[in-house]
């Protein structure tokens, strides 16, 4: 600016130069912190002079999570204008999975399915489940299965879930022989085959049937019989034991009645 001046009819003139002044105690601090769904608002702090217009730069307000940078423009009438930088670091947050539960489950085979669940998973977090390359989480033959838990979420703000396994085991199923026996028999030597069978062999489960060994004889003696059984579903039914019977064939006596030994005659 110039300053005329005059003194005595003298006339003088001088520059005056009033310079800006400068911001001074503002900072602009780096900010971390963990997702939490809620905005974070990066904002320059100290003294900002009133009628201050600061302008940031691409923004000041985050949510999800990540690095941003951030350029805030602070200008005011006789001030000299201030550019500042800072970071705004938003981390991945962890899902709860402390209530999650996912325990192993034993049963026994009766032809239905059986299977292993993730229970209280967190809001957002869902689950596919898988046995060995197939996606199930139920079976419904005998085995021992590992079914393994894979959780998904909110990749962009929420750290990665680790899987969880569980044990599905089906136990084998035992065949109900109530009422099937396998009984001795004592007979006396006639000439005439001697046979041992089950009682009745209706009274097989389904899929169930016999072989006999050694359950035929005609001389007399001491036998032992065995039942064999034969199960059409060995995947899910315990093999079934087998049976013995003794057939006893006692030896018969020699009938002489009217033998004539020598002149001699049994009555």
């Amino acid at each position: 600016h110039t300053i005329n001046v005059s003194y005595r009819k003298k006339q003088c003139s001088f520059n005056v130069k009033i310079e800006r002044n400068s911001f001074k105690n503002v900072e602009f601090n780096p900010i971390e912190t963990t997702y939490t769904g809620e905005t974070v608002i990066a904002e320059i702090t100290g003294d900002i002079p009133d009628g201050s217009e600061i302008i940031y730069s691409p923004a000041n307000s985050f949510v999800n999570a990540g690095e941003y940078e951030v350029t805030a423009t602070i200008s005011c009438e006789n001030y000299a204008t201030k550019t500042l930088s800072t970071t705004v670091k938003i981390n991945k947050a962890v899902y709860n999975m402390s209530g999650v539960v996912f325990d192993d489950v034993e049963g026994v085979y009766d032809g239905t399915e059986y299977g292993v669940f993730a229970l209280n998973l967190p809001k957002g977090v869902s689950v596919e489940y898988f046995i060995e390359e197939e996606k199930t989480n139920t079976m419904v033959n005998a085995g021992n299965y590992t079914v393994t838990a894979k959780f998904s979420g909110d990749i962009k703000n929420y750290e990665l879930i680790d899987d969880m396994t569980a044990n599905l085991k089906i136990n084998k199923a035992t065949y109900n022989m109530a009422g099937v026996k396998f009984e001795d028999r004592t007979e006396v030597y006639d000439g005439h085959e001697i046979t041992v069978t089950l009682n009745d062999e209706k009274l097989l489960p389904d899929g169930v049937s016999v072989i006999y060994s050694n359950n035929r004889h005609i001389d007399a003696g001491e036998y032992t019989a065995v039942a064999k059984f034969v199960i059409g579903d060995s995947r899910n039914y315990e093999q079934i034991d087998d049976m013995t019977a003794t057939i006893l064939i006692e030896k018969s006596n020699f009938d002489l009645t009217d033998v004539d030994f020598n002149g001699f005659i049994f009555k």
